[in-house]
């Protein structure tokens, strides 16, 4: 019995030190649905760009004459044409290229989803270790006071106290009990969201609150440059930046000539007119141009592509802005929300300082029991108050993390 009890606590420290974020990301990685999805489109992406380093196919063409043309020679009864339209020295390399473009573009969307899904994935995992901790601090906070519960009813049955106070306590008691009704039912919803991130419904999500503060003291800020560097929307409007000057560049090779080699051969028949050669076939290579004359189409291709690529540049620059903006409001939130859990510390000892004063009054004096149960719940609402900001503190480093495209994290991952 002690070796299974022993085996089973093991295997529940296990199961907690393997349920990390590291863990979950994988399993995202491997198992959501999207991200399959996603990963075929790519896929399929790389093959229009294998598409485009080909030249268009040789075009044959055959043809009989139901009333054969007499010529010097004699009749022509059959008639063969083949050509090749060759195109112009770097078009295909330059069509080459913006289909590469916008292959990137495609795995950037798939690394942006990726981002998404962390970011989801974490915002969940937090509420759910908020709402573990404050089941921990009221299952403790109902504990106290059915404590004081028994201390009361012991003194009205003596009739040192009035019997308000025994309401007074089983009030609270009731409080602490729907709270935590509550928190169960929260804490399914955001298991089932964290399920549906995975694309599974069978994860348990065993969360231990020591994590929670781990989380907290291993964080370090991330620089502006690098999330410059690192940001997958700014590659995502880089790159189409990239796009647009290999379109106008496209816009220009399109009106230059495109020319076709090949030729015609004519089957000839011998009409035994006995004329030297009679009866040989005709052969005739062929050269062909497309003289772009309507050149206002071309112009006008040329201008777009030239429009979009001063607008990608200005959303790139408004993107960098709003960046700067976004970063500078999350080291605020760190900071703000750290500032927070510090006082909420401080106010919690405190308040259990005074908290051990009253109580030791009320038990020798029989007063100020309203006062006990007022800081018995002003500790809980700081302690309550300190799991909200360690939350909105690790969620604010989520958003931080996002903007650095979890870069740190996917390099870890792909090792």
């Amino acid at each position: 019995m002690r070796k299974f009890i022993l085996i089973t606590i093991f295997a529940n420290v296990f199961a907690l030190k393997s349920q990390n974020l590291e863990y979950f990301f994988n399993k995202i990685l491997s198992d959501n649905i999207y991200i399959k999805a996603l990963e075929n489109k790519y896929s399929s992406s790389l093959q229009e760009v294998e598409k485009q380093g080909y030249w268009q196919d040789p075009k044959l063409s055959m043809g009989f004459f139901a009333m054969p043309v007499e010529t010097r020679l004699g009749p022509q009864n059959f008639k063969l044409s083949l050509s090749q339209s060759i195109p112009w020295f770097g078009l295909l390399s330059t069509r080459e290229s913006i289909a590469e473009g916008k292959s990137r573009n495609v795995y950037f969307e798939l690394e942006n989803i990726k981002d998404n899904l962390f970011y989801e994935f974490e915002n969940y995992y937090y509420q759910l270790l908020e709402i573990k901790e404050e089941e921990t601090i009221l299952n403790n906070n109902l504990k106290l006071l059915e404590q004081l519960k028994s201390l009361t009813e012991s003194k009205y049955k003596q009739g040192f106290v009035n019997l308000v106070d025994v309401i007074r306590v089983n009030i609270e008691i009731e409080n602490t009990k729907n709270d935590l009704s509550s928190i169960d039912k929260k804490a399914r919803y955001l298991k089932y969201q964290l399920n549906s991130i995975i694309s599974t419904e069978d994860i348990d999500f065993l969360v231990d609150t020591d994590f929670y503060k781990a989380e907290i003291k291993d964080y370090q800020l991330i620089e502006l440059e690098k999330i410059l560097e690192n940001n997958i929307q700014l590659k995502i409007i880089n790159n189409e930046i990239n796009i647009s000057k290999l379109n106008i560049d496209l816009s220009v090779k399109n009106t230059y000539p495109k020319f076709s080699l090949g030729f015609d051969y004519a089957f000839v028949s011998d009409n035994g007119s006995g004329v030297k050669d009679a009866g040989r076939d005709i052969f005739m290579p062929m050269l062909s141009f497309n003289i772009p004359i309507f050149y206002g189409k071309y112009s006008a291709d040329k201008q777009k592509n030239t429009l979009i690529y001063d607008m990608k540049n200005n959303l790139r620059d408004d993107f960098i802005f709003r960046i700067k903006a976004q970063y500078e409001n999350i080291i605020y939130d760190i900071k703000y929300n750290k500032d927070k859990i510090e006082l909420y510390s401080k106010n919690i000892k405190s308040s259990q300082q005074i908290k051990k004063l009253l109580l030791k009054d009320y038990i020798n004096s029989n007063r100020n029991f309203e006062e006990v149960i007022k800081i018995q719940q002003e500790e809980l609402k700081y302690k309550l108050l300190e799991s909200k900001a360690k939350k909105d503190y690790l969620i604010s480093f989520s958003k931080l993390k996002k903007l650095n495209s979890y870069n740190k994290i996917k390099k870890t991952l792909n090792k």
